[in-house]
């Protein structure tokens, strides 16, 4: 009978130990989560694609933030978006005093600057084919 009331001993105090050990990682104190201060308990960051998130976009945005920033390019008159699913078709009409290089090297840069701007869209840049033929 000892033998079964020193296991149960041990086993208690195995027990007593597991919990005191899993209550110690917090110092001994509950902290509950909380939702995001959003005035709808966290729907914003658990659906990123609501339109009520403020980082929602959707191809109206995303062709204005692409059109924005071809704006700013130096030598770029124009630009024409056209987005097919996930890929972004994007031709820019440069100024007509720009060479073969020069005109390459604008859609090189809006290549590297827009995909990075956009990783969600595969873009794809061209130049209008009348300006590289003059």
């Amino acid at each position: 009978m000892s033998g079964r009331k020193s296991g149960f001993i041990f086993a208690l105090s195995l027990m007593l130990l597991a919990a005191g050990t899993a209550c110690g990682a917090n110092n001994g104190e509950i902290k509950g989560q909380s939702y995001d201060r959003d005035g709808l308990l966290g729907t914003t960051s658990a659906n990123p694609n609501l339109p009520i998130n403020p980082t929602y976009h959707n191809y109206a945005t995303d062709v204005k933030l692409l059109k924005d920033s071809i704006a700013q390019i130096d030598g770029v008159q124009d630009s024409t978006i056209v987005l097919n699913g996930a890929t972004a078709y994007v031709t820019l009409e440069l100024r007509d005093d720009l060479d073969i290089e020069e005109s390459m090297r604008i859609r090189n840069s809006a290549q590297t600057s827009l995909q990075r701007m956009m990783p969600r869209y595969d873009v794809r840049v061209s130049v209008g084919k009348n300006r590289l033929f003059q």
